[in-house]
Order: C-alpha cells, then structure tokens, then sequence
C-alpha cells in the first residue's frame, strides 16, 4: 500500500513538473529571441524573415490570411483522406488561446508561410506540437519549411521539451516526404496509422 501510495505521488509530481513545463514555455513573449541567427532565412532566391507571435498578439489581418492559407492547402486534403473539412471546426484549432505561430514573411513584409505550434503536456512526456506547417506555393521546394522546422525543434529543446511531434496524412505525399524522408521523423507508436 505504501510502496504504491509512493508511486501515485511521484506520478502527481511528474505531472506538475510537467504542466510547470509547458506554462512556463507559454508565458515567454518571443521564442525567437534567444535564436537571433534562425530568423533571417536567405537560400534558394527566397529572402524572408521570422516573427513569433502568440494566438493574442496574432492581428485579424493575419488570422485571416492563416486560414486562407490553411484552406487553399488542406481543405482537398483532408476532404480526399475522409476527414471532411469544416471551415468553423479548424479555424477554432488555429485560433485556440494556448496557438503559438512562427510567421514568415517576405522583404515586403507579406505573410509567406506559417506554423501553427503549442506547448503541450503528451502522456508521460511534455512536446512542441506542430499543428500546421503551411507555405505558400510561390515559396515551397526551397527549404524555408526545412528551416521553419529546424528553428521549432530548436525552440522545443530551448523550452525542454522531450519531442517534436506532428500529424501527416499518409496520402499528403507531399508532406510525408518532406517529414519521414528529408526531416528523418519517425511514426510515433501511439499514432493512429503505426502501419506505415
């Protein structure tokens, strides 16, 4: 009774660090402060710079403009691999309180791309959870989601957290390959689709 009273409050004490963790990550009011060299990113003709924002920081403007962005490049997606699409059910995931966003933006200060990211306790573990990594046509195949990841994973080790993880449809070819081949990530064993 003892021995498994002990394990319950070492449990507990686990979790706390573990939600500490992630509240602490979630209070810092620039993520890219500490990472001055990943926010410039100037390779393959694309010249574009990096700004962090939280979801109460985020402008109407560019909320907007995130959304469009996440429709013109999931929506087919998400509609082909039997998800369905509902424009009110993901704008509420992209807008959520606890939405980090890393944005990139041109030498015009136009939005480029964008990844929707957030601080989350995962099971036994406390992860950098990249909801949405969206570019914008005109800039992909030119290693800005390449450096968009690295600075995340980066950001994620700043903070403490143990992984990185992120959904991927198996028929998004595209993406799969950007991340099992080019980034090296691994199906997680709690993933719905371990059969890949």
């Amino acid at each position: 009774k003892e021995q498994r009273k002990a394990m319950l409050l070492q449990q507990l004490k686990e979790e706390k660090e573990r939600k500490a963790l992630v509240e602490k990550a979630n209070q810092v009011d620039d993520v890219l402060a500490t990472l001055k060299p990943f926010v410039k990113y100037e390779k393959n003709g694309v010249k574009v710079s990096l700004k962090f924002f939280k979801r109460s920081q985020l402008t109407d403007d560019l909320a907007v403009w995130a959304f469009a962005l996440l429709k013109e490049n999931m929506e087919a997606i998400y509609e082909e691999g039997g998800w369905g699409w509902k424009d009110s059910q993901k704008r509420k995931e992209l807008l959520h309180d606890d939405a980090r966003f890393l944005i990139a933006f041109d030498e015009q200060e136009k939005p480029v791309g964008f990844s929707h990211f957030r601080f989350s306790p995962e099971g036994q573990t406390v992860v950098l959870y990249i909801y949405e990594l969206q570019i914008h046509s005109d800039f992909r195949y030119k290693g800005l989601g390449q450096h968009m990841t690295r600075t995340l994973e980066l950001v994620a080790l700043r903070h403490k957290m143990e992984w990185v993880m992120l959904p991927v449809f198996k028929k998004n070819k595209s993406s799969m390959n950007f991340f099992m081949g080019k980034m090296k990530y691994e199906v997680d064993e709690t993933s719905p689709s371990h059969d890949i």
